[in-house]
């Protein structure tokens, strides 16, 4: 579960992933691959090497990148449920923006991202717009949600 005690989170303005009412704005994808990019050094799920290069700023919505998006939505489905999860095949291909006042449970990926570098990483995720990987768009769009 994501600490409910989550002070905020940086948050996506629109759907990001492969479905064709997906948005995909440059800040938002370039967000989203931050945050999967982290954690995917971090968490080291059970993938061949050539699925973990990295992400590259400059790319926009991709394939790579909507394969971790559905990566990272099955892996969240699926803790500690035992199930197949809740979500439908289209909407583990979208990170949708977190909305409402608190973020405590399971319910956003975005926050669940968010919960994963703040406890792995707290320094790193609480300067998120100095990360190297970040643009100067993405910095000024940043902010605290």
């Amino acid at each position: 579960d994501t600490d409910p005690n989550l002070p905020f989170i940086w948050n996506i303005s629109e759907h990001v992933g492969d479905a064709s009412t997906c948005t995909n704005h440059a800040s938002d994808v370039l967000l989203v691959k931050l945050l999967l990019g982290e954690w995917l050094r971090r968490s080291r799920p059970p993938v061949h090497g050539s699925c973990r290069e990295p992400f590259q700023a400059s790319e926009g919505m991709n394939l790579r990148t909507a394969y971790w998006i559905r990566a990272v939505n099955e892996a969240h489905d699926t803790v500690g449920t035992g199930a197949t999860g809740n979500l439908s095949w289209s909407e583990k291909g979208v990170i949708s923006p977190a909305r409402g006042s608190g973020f405590g449970g399971n319910q956003w990926t975005i926050v669940r991202l968010n919960d994963y570098l703040r406890r792995h990483a707290p320094e790193l995720w609480q300067n998120l717009p100095n990360h190297p990987f970040c643009s100067q768009q993405l910095r000024q769009e940043l902010t605290q949600t």
